[in-house]
């Protein structure tokens, strides 16, 4: 029994070492290169020009709500009639400027006899960006840098302005943060005409392809060379 025993043992020693002998085969890691997320597109929309009232500041955002303050009292004095939401206008961002270079201003749309502008603090100017890209982004107001940077991440548009934000909530106080709604705009040079190419079936698709045909059908005979004459040989 202890020479079985032994043996045994030795058929499984021999057993492991054959298996920890052999060399291993290589597992080669397919590496999986990440599909680039989408890039979020906007609609261009056409907005006419449009006469408004403000107050201009430079100077960090904190100080958005003197800005308004200002600007509501000065136009509850000044009678000045009002023609849609409050916004505001951001020429420069935080990532380009520090805080005390910021440009901005907030206003209102409103009806303004630009040859006998507003008193002072108000400005009367005129938003003339006709092309804007637009969208409405819902969350507190310090929270449309993600909107701009999907803008700016699509190369369908050439930026040619600054940045409006509107702020559409009648009684912001009166609504959570996390509901409050912006419609950014941000001015873009005006779109390309999308050309259509007429379908065929259709009588703007037959004259098409039946100009294309008489075109190739149009051959250009070459011009007959005039016959060469004999010349007789001198005496």
């Amino acid at each position: 029994m202890k020479i079985r025993r032994l043996t045994e043992m030795s058929a499984i020693a021999a057993a492991v070492l054959m298996l920890w002998g052999c060399p291993k085969k290589e597992t080669v890691t397919e590496v999986v290169e990440p599909e680039p997320e989408p890039v979020e597109t906007f609609p261009i929309e056409e907005v006419e020009p449009f006469n408004y009232v403000c107050v201009e500041m430079v100077g960090g955002y904190d100080k958005h709500g003197v800005v308004i303050s200002q600007l509501v009292v000065a136009i509850k004095e000044q009678e000045i009639d009002l023609k849609g939401p409050m916004f505001g206008i951001y020429y420069n961002s935080p990532k380009d400027v520090p805080p005390d270079l910021l440009k901005w201003e907030v206003g209102f749309p409103a009806i303004v006899d630009m040859e006998n502008p507003p008193a002072s603090p108000l400005v009367a100017k005129t938003w003339e960006y006709p092309w804007v890209v637009a969208t409405v982004y819902t969350g507190p107001y310090q929270g449309t840098e993600e909107t701009y940077e999907k803008i700016q991440a699509c190369d369908d548009y050439e930026i040619a302005g600054p940045a409006m934000e509107r702020f559409l909530d009648e009684n912001p106080d009166m609504i959570e943060p996390d509901d409050l709604k912006t419609e950014v705009w941000v001015p873009v040079q005006e779109p390309e005409p999308e050309v259509i190419e007429p379908e065929e079936g259709t009588v703007e698709g037959d004259e098409a392809a039946a100009e294309g045909d008489e075109a190739a059908a149009e051959v250009i005979e070459p011009e007959e060379k005039p016959a060469k004459k004999d010349k007789k040989k001198g005496k």
